[in-house]
């Protein structure tokens, strides 16, 4: 005979609920453990990472707004395949089979992204970074709108998607290219440079990164006055100083000759000329120390009242090491003229 613990009945053998009270019959023998598994110490680590802990007060914000906004917190999710897909705008509808749909958005995405990328660091370029997110946008949106019902919930999850691809994606992307390229406005006209023309500059690093003989770049030339007069006549002194633009004729240790228009380094013809051969003195000769380039300023230097002397040109066309900042990789502005900058 059982009995039970709850109204004392006497019930036959075999019996697993109570015949009078309905009470489990069971329960008096159920073996309980007492030592539970234990989380094991890869479990262990994973808790005290960064990602885990952010994942764990996401789940608690989403929580939050699911009381506060009437979310539905068991909509049903998306695969986790088709969110990783996500990442690259269309993918995620090509793999559901909206074929056409998903390679109309990643061919848009693709050209706004190289168009962008042609005159990075102008206005065009966020303009045409806005719309290529919005393309991004429409992919995110396309997969809410076909995993969850109701207004709320499809807004909640397209901001929650754009929110991390900004976070994790987009920004960190633009940090990164901002730290290997700078965006340099030119302020004045210099043939062949002229205002408003965007540079991209490759700052040098001098460790995986150096000049070499032909390369165009960004220097700062060596402080020098000369006196002259202004465009009234008026005595003036012109200081010359501060970043310049021009192309590496010769490096360290090499012997230059520069006769009407012709560079020769060691003796040998050299194809190198400045940007602006026009704006060179007409013939000059250096021989460059251990650690000095060979720049001739031709683009802007001699546009005052004043005329250079020899010992002008050489001081400021023998450029150290360390004064010379970055190569010029790129002009993104504007579209008439984005291209590489050349003579």
């Amino acid at each position: 005979m059982a009995q039970c613990s709850n109204c004392q009945f006497q019930n036959m053998p075999g019996v697993t609920h109570c015949g009078r009270c309905g009470a489990s019959l069971t329960l008096r023998t159920a073996v309980i453990n007492v030592h539970p598994p234990r989380a094991n110490s890869w479990a262990k680590s994973w808790r005290k990472t960064f990602l885990a802990r952010f994942m764990r007060s996401a789940r608690g914000s989403a929580r939050s707004a699911n009381r506060q906004w009437g979310l539905s917190p068991n909509a049903e999710l998306p695969s986790l395949g088709l969110l990783c897909r996500l990442v690259v705008p269309g993918w995620a509808q090509i793999h559901s089979g909206q074929a056409t749909f998903g390679k109309s958005l990643l061919v848009g995405y693709a050209v706004l992204f190289a168009a962008a990328a042609a005159c990075f660091g102008s206005s065009a370029c966020s303009f045409l970074l806005g719309m290529a997110f919005a393309c991004h946008g429409i992919s995110v949106y396309d997969v809410a709108r076909r995993s969850s019902v109701g207004l709320k919930n499809r807004a909640f999850r397209v901001l929650l998607g754009c929110g991390l691809l900004g976070s994790l994606v987009y920004i960190p992307g633009y940090s990164f290219a901002t730290r290997f390229v700078d965006a340099v406005v030119i302020q004045q006209n210099g043939y062949p440079l002229q205002a408003g023309d965007v540079l991209l500059v490759r700052r040098f690093n001098y460790s995986q990164l150096t000049p070499r003989a032909g390369d165009v770049v960004q220097y700062e030339i060596a402080g020098d006055s000369v006196m002259g007069r202004t465009a009234a006549g008026v005595a003036a002194r012109y200081l010359i100083q501060g970043a310049r633009i021009d192309r590496v004729l010769a490096g360290p240790g090499q012997v230059i000759t520069w006769e009407n228009g012709q560079l020769t380094v060691d003796g040998q013809r050299s194809p190198w000329r400045p940007l602006n051969p026009g704006g060179a003195p007409a013939s000059l000769g250096v021989t460059l120390p251990s650690d000095s380039w060979f720049i001739l300023p031709s683009t802007d230097v001699a546009t005052g009242g004043f005329q250079p002397t020899k010992e002008n040109w050489e001081t400021w066309s023998i450029v150290k090491t360390p004064q010379i900042e970055g190569r010029i990789v790129w002009r993104s502005w504007p579209w008439s003229r984005i291209g590489f900058v050349d003579d």
